[in-house]
Order: structure tokens, then C-alpha cells, then sequence
């Protein structure tokens, strides 16, 4: 009787062992990261981004943002001098002239087809482009009379170039159009002495709406209307984070996403990961349990379907989940792609890896709009803040407030004016006369 009543002891001991390593697991798990990011509460600073406060008597001028990027990319220009990427020539542009037109010349196709050729300069530079001396053709008869002209990298070769008996205006500028870090070329770009770029890079002379854009709302939403949006999307939107992967190269973003579904529930479509791995880890759906609140929200989630990019699956999976891994297949500066902003446009949180400083994001991102990985300790840390947010709407709401008054814009027909109007802008302001020595070293920094 005596050695029985020991072995049930021994039993009941042995559970309570486990169940308080179990406790002790869950407190250590939410202790381990602060219930905000350490600059959650900052008041946002309008001088260190490219567009304008919503309290700007000029916020709907387009000169705004070119003014402000010049200011912020002043620094890393320099930079790009310095370490002779771009060299200075010795004279000056003449843009004095009263009533000067600029005419642009699409000098090469675009991925293989004529770009702007059929559109109206109306539609090439948009309504807002405050210059309306720019002028926009595809006759290549024109050249040597044109005051600019564009070369996509793509499609840039020797029987796409001007040939050897063309005769280089020393006024005339030539821009290369690259907006991909990957810099594989047949030959060297750098004899044919690029004046401008337009690209992701900051210091672009073309870089504003290079993947996506802030734009200012002309009525910005009312109080009314603004707490109604979050309070729906709050309510209705699935706890969990959502990620397409096509890009399997990428080993960095693919470790972090293995590390993060540990302790966050992602659902993930493409071929890039195991199928076990398309839905949340068990360990994940048990910390989802034991720390979300509303758990009917969380247990209607977890469906493994095939969803492609551009689909209307993938549009109807972006309006349901709550983040968005918006992981950069490389952390080359400057490069934040269609997939950190398709994420803000549909309603979702971007959590950020990709650029090695988080301010490449701050400067162009709407305030408060994203959450940077490298901000926390360790992906546990990470998915802690995370489920601060779905069990706060005060929170939830920091991360959306900026949608009372700006709106996203990524696709190539809302961002191609404003790029276009910043060529102009160039045009129209820009004294100095440079070339580019080193495009290739350009395009890749920090990669």
C-alpha cells in the first residue's frame, strides 16, 4: 500500500513538473520582448521623409517631395561622388532660358516594347507634374535634337545604341532605366558615360515612386469614417501572417521565415517552402492559443489551397490576414520592392527585412506604417510584438493611422507619371553636368 501511494506521488510530482515548465515557457516567451518596439510612441518626424505633412499648406505640390528628396539624398550623393560612381564634368548646364522646352526621347524599347509611344504627354507626366514644358516622343529621327534621351538597361546593346557616327550633343543627357540590383550585362556599360539614372536607388536622379509611393489624400478621411475602417478591420481580419515566395535562391529570408513560424502562425503559398511548412507550425498554434484573445478568429484560418501570384486568390488572401512578410529576396540599399507596398495597399502590416537600415524604409514608407525585423532581439521577440497587436486595437490602430491621410500607390500606371515628372523636374532645375563612372557598383551597394 505504502510503495503504491509513493509511485502516485511520484506521478502527480511528475506532472506538476511539466506543467509548471510549461508556464514557465509561456512567461518566458512573453517576457522576452517589450510589448512595443522601443520607438512605438515617437512622435514622427516629417523632416526625415520625402512627402509632405499632412498640415502642409503645399502638400498637394509635387515640388514638395523632389525638394525633400534632394535635401534627404544629399549625403549619400556625396558618398556616390566620393567613391566615383559619378564624377562631375567641368561645366555647367544652361537652364536659364526663358520658356525652354525638354524634349525626351525613348531611345530603346522597354523590355522588349515601345513604353509611352501611344499615350497622351498628359498621361505620360500626369495632371499634378508641375512642369508643363516636357515633351515626350518615340522618333528616334529626333535624337540629335532631343534634350534627353532614355535607354532601358534591358534593353540596352551595341544595335541599340546610337552608332559611332551619331554625334553626342555635350548638353545632351543620357539616362539609364534600371530598377533591378542584379547587374548582369553582356559588355560595359560605362563607355557609353551615363549622365542620369532612373532607379530604386535614393540618389537617383529619378527615384521617387521607383516600387511604390506615398501619395497625400486630397480629402483625407473623417474621424467618423476613419474609426469605422478600423474597427472592421480589426474585428475581421485573420490573426495570422501571409507570404507569397516564388524566389527559393533567397536562403536569408527563407531561415528567418523557419525561425519566425516557431512562435507566429504564417500561412504561405509557393514552391519555395515544404508542404508541411505551408501552414502553421503546431508549436505556433499552441502559443496562438494560449495568447490570442479572440480564438474564433484564429481556428477559421488554417487551409492549405493553391494560390498563385497576381491571382484573384492571392488578391482575396491579401484582404484577409492581418501581415504581410514582406522579406526582400536581397538587402541591397534602397531596394524595397512591389511586395512591401501591395502589403500596405490591401490593409496589411509589412513586416520588413530586406535593406540593411531601416531608415531606406522610413523616409518612403507612410509613418508608422511597417514593422522593421531587425528592431527585435530574435524572431520571438518579433512574433511577441506581433500578438501585442492582435490583442490591442489601440496598437493595431499606431500601424494604420497614417491611412486617415495618405494612400499607397504600386502599380506601374499610378507610379510612371510621378517618375516621369521627376525626370522633368531634373531637367528644368539641375545645373550640374556629370556622367556615371561605375553604373554596375551603383546599383549593387550593400548587396
Amino acid at each position: 500500500m505504502d510503495k503504491l501511494c509513493k509511485r502516485r506521488y511520484k506521478k502527480c510530482y511528475y506532472i506538476l513538473f511539466i506543467m509548471m515548465l510549461s508556464v514557465i515557457e509561456i512567461l518566458f516567451f512573453t517576457s522576452s520582448s517589450p510589448s512595443s518596439s522601443s520607438n512605438i510612441n515617437d512622435e514622427f518626424d516629417y523632416s526625415a521623409v520625402i512627402y509632405p505633412s499632412p498640415f502642409d499648406i503645399n502638400r498637394a505640390n509635387l515640388l514638395v517631395y523632389f525638394n525633400k528628396k534632394d535635401f534627404l539624398a544629399s549625403n549619400e550623393d556625396n558618398i556616390s561622388l566620393s567613391k566615383y560612381h559619378k564624377i562631375l564634368d567641368d561645366d555647367i548646364r544652361n537652364i536659364n532660358k526663358t520658356n525652354e522646352n525638354f524634349l525626351f526621347i525613348e531611345y530603346t524599347n522597354i523590355f522588349g516594347y515601345k513604353k509611352f509611344c501611344t499615350k497622351t504627354q498628359r498621361e505620360i507626366f500626369g495632371d499634378k507634374c508641375p512642369y508643363k514644358n516636357c515633351f515626350y516622343s518615340c522618333n528616334r529621327s529626333l535624337a540629335s535634337q532631343a534634350h534627353l534621351l532614355l535607354f532601358h538597361k534591358y534593353d540596352t546593346t551595341p544595335n541599340t545604341i546610337p552608332s559611332q557616327n551619331f554625334t553626342r550633343n555635350s548638353s545632351q543627357i543620357w539616362l539609364l532605366w534600371h530598377d533591378e540590383p542584379n547587374f548582369i550585362h553582356g559588355y560595359d556599360l560605362n563607355i557609353y558615360k551615363f549622365n542620369w539614372t532612373m532607379s530604386y536607388v535614393f540618389d537617383a536622379e529619378a527615384s521617387i515612386g521607383a516600387y511604390g509611393m506615398t501619395i497625400i489624400k486630397e480629402k483625407p478621411l473623417s474621424n467618423e469614417e476613419f474609426n469605422n475602417y478600423i474597427s472592421q478591420e480589426f474585428s475581421s481580419r485573420y490573426h495570422q501572417a501571409l507570404w507569397f515566395v516564388t524566389n527559393c535562391g533567397a536562403k536569408r529570408r527563407l531561415n528567418y521565415f523557419r525561425e519566425l513560424r516557431q512562435y507566429f502562425p504564417i500561412q504561405v503559398f509557393g514552391s519555395c517552402v515544404r508542404l508541411n511548412e505551408s501552414l502553421p507550425s503546431l508549436n505556433a498554434r499552441q502559443l496562438a492559443k494560449q495568447l490570442i484573445r479572440s480564438e474564433y478568429i484564429y481556428n477559421k484560418t488554417f487551409k492549405s489551397t493553391d494560390c498563385n501570384r497576381w491571382s484573384s486568390c492571392e488578391e482575396e488572401q491579401v484582404k484577409l490576414h492581418m501581415f504581410y512578410l514582406a522579406f526582400e529576396s536581397q538587402s541591397c540599399k534602397d531596394y524595397i520592392t512591389e511586395k512591401f507596398w501591395r502589403a500596405l495597399k490591401y490593409g496589411l502590416i509589412p513586416i520588413a527585412l530586406g535593406p540593411l537600415s531601416k531608415e531606406h524604409y522610413r523616409r518612403i514608407a507612410p509613418p508608422n506604417s511597417f514593422i522593421y525585423t531587425n528592431d527585435f532581439s530574435n524572431a520571438k521577440a518579433l512574433a511577441q510584438h506581433m500578438y501585442d497587436i492582435i490583442n490591442n486595437e489601440k496598437l493595431f490602430r499606431f500601424y494604420h493611422n497614417w491611412r486617415q491621410y495618405y494612400y499607397t500607390g504600386y502599380t506601374a500606371s499610378e507610379l510612371e507619371k510621378y517618375r516621369l515628372c521627376e525626370i522633368c523636374h531634373r531637367l528644368n532645375t539641375m545645373k550640374r553636368r556629370q556622367h556615371y563612372s561605375d553604373v554596375k557598383a551603383f546599383f549593387t551597394q550593400q548587396c
